[in-house]
């Protein structure tokens, strides 16, 4: 059987961001594509939010889902998304944080699904670098 494949928005906010400077230096933050560059966010009140397609891919209904796209990093089992944080022009990481996918609840995928044109949300806190969960009621449509 082919694999179904669906188009889905997601919506990561991040709070407690890291400073604009780091020793005396200007610095990104953004969503971290593939050739690791960084996509800027849009400022909302003091989060920054990144809005992005991933292809979410199942061989049926019933079985796990998989995640690719341009953002999407890791082997298949443990799929996540980057932001990293560096100084502007480096290549080299202040830090950065892990944003699990394979932990959204598949509930909240078929949410997404049924709903054409809907948003898969969560908020995250950038406090401490590394892997970083969704916070309050974590993923939602």
């Amino acid at each position: 059987m082919a694999a179904l494949a669906q188009q889905l928005t997601i919506r990561v906010t991040c709070s407690d961001l890291p400073p604009l400077e780091h020793a005396g230096q200007p610095t990104d933050l953004g969503l971290q594509n593939k050739q690791q560059q960084l996509e800027p966010g849009i400022v909302v009140e003091k989060s920054l939010q990144f809005t992005f397609q991933i292809t979410l891919q199942s061989a049926n209904p019933d079985s796990e889902f998989d995640f690719s796209g341009a953002y999407v990093h890791g082997p298949r089992a443990g799929r996540f998304v980057y932001i990293g944080y560096r100084p502007q022009g480096s290549e080299t990481w202040i830090g950065r944080w892990k944003i699990p996918l394979y932990e959204i609840p598949a509930a909240q995928i078929m949410a997404a699904i049924e709903r054409p044109g809907s948003i898969l949300s969560a908020q995250v806190s950038l406090k401490r670098t590394g892997t970083t969960r969704p916070v309050g009621d974590g993923w939602q449509v």
